[in-house]
């Protein structure tokens, strides 16, 4: 009876109003960028709005090609929500871009899944995203500057201490 009374009541939630149901996600920045070659994780708040445990039993996710979705921080570390709970921010999963990836704006969404049984598959909550990729950066990184500086001071040693093994020039 308990059971059929929580199955109800998301079932209820899931067709209510779009801004409240069983959870409500919140990604901290939903549009993360990047160059081709690296990764982004998104962080999100969990909010469960109900006044009983939700268990988190899966996840679903798409996302534009070349694009990966990494949901490992998802299956390791998010299993439930007591009443009322809110959670966060923490990752909840990352995003990799392949080398050779074209710049531009990809988009993505990521679902739970769960309910009040730790067998339950419905939807609970949905957050779309961006990854940009951006062109790869022209700039030399600091180190470049560092070893630029000392392979510099090398020659400079060098070609003084060849000029002073020469002798004083005669005018």
């Amino acid at each position: 009876m308990k059971r059929t009374i929580y199955s109800l009541l998301i079932a209820a939630a899931l067709t209510g109003a779009a801004t409240a149901g069983p959870i409500t996600l919140t990604l901290q920045n939903n549009d993360l960028s990047t160059t081709a070659g690296g990764n982004v994780t998104f962080l999100v708040t969990a909010i469960n709005n109900m006044s009983f445990l939700v268990n988190l039993n899966g996840d679903s996710f798409s996302v534009a090609a070349p694009l990966t979705v990494d949901d490992t921080a998802f299956q390791n570390d998010w299993f439930d929500l007591t009443a009322n709970q809110t959670v966060g921010p923490e990752a909840l999963f990352a995003v990799d871009v392949p080398l050779g990836t074209t710049p531009a704006d990809y988009l993505g969404s990521f679902s739970i899944a769960g309910g009040p049984d730790p067998s339950d598959q419905n939807l609970l909550a949905t957050v779309d995203f961006t990854v940009t990729v951006t062109p790869a950066s022209s700039t030399p990184e600091p180190g470049t500057f560092v070893m630029l500086g000392g392979a510099l001071a090398v020659l400079g040693l060098w070609v003084r201490r060849r000029a002073a093994s020469r002798g004083p020039s005669v005018s």
